[in-house]
């Protein structure tokens, strides 16, 4: 009886080798569109500063960006948002990483493009749909003391 048990549990462990690993269901990369959610693989900006990517069958899928509203690539989340940079009156509208959400309040962390020369690492608050505050490595504890309690305790 011993024999045939140890025989069972060797065969189930050796047969869970070849078992495909479970898809993360956080790193499945997605755009959003008008349209709906289109589910892709190997998401990248192509040359023309477009969205390409390959759907399952393997067919090539070129999105442009005006019609994007959000995507998800490599597990970061990105959302299509207007914003007016510090010292300027210029409303841009770019794609942010969505880094956290507490109490209605957004992070997003702006991040270089092709296009873009400067060294940009701002951060930006969003309550609901508006802009309410931007910061940078210069002014950023007053954030994260809203958003991480447990960092007062480092800064005081």
């Amino acid at each position: 009886m011993k024999k045939s048990i140890f025989t069972i549990v060797l065969a189930i462990a050796y047969l869970s080798i070849f078992a495909a690993p479970a898809t993360d269901i956080k790193n499945i990369d997605y755009v959003v569109t008008d349209e709906g959610i289109t589910y892709v693989i190997n998401l990248r900006y192509g040359i023309d500063n477009n969205l390409t990517a390959k759907n399952d069958a393997g067919e090539k899928i070129i999105f442009n960006l005006d019609e994007v509203k959000a995507y998800r690539k490599n597990g970061k989340e990105y959302q299509c948002k207007y914003f007016v940079e510090e010292g300027s009156q210029v409303v841009r509208k770019t794609f942010l990483q969505k880094i956290y959400t507490r109490a209605g309040y957004s992070v997003y962390k702006r991040e270089k493009r092709m296009n873009e020369n400067t060294n940009i690492e701002d951060y930006y608050v969003y309550n609901n749909e508006t802009q309410e505050y931007q910061f940078n490595k210069n002014n950023y504890k007053v954030i994260l003391s809203f958003f991480f309690p447990k960092f007062n305790l480092l800064y005081s």
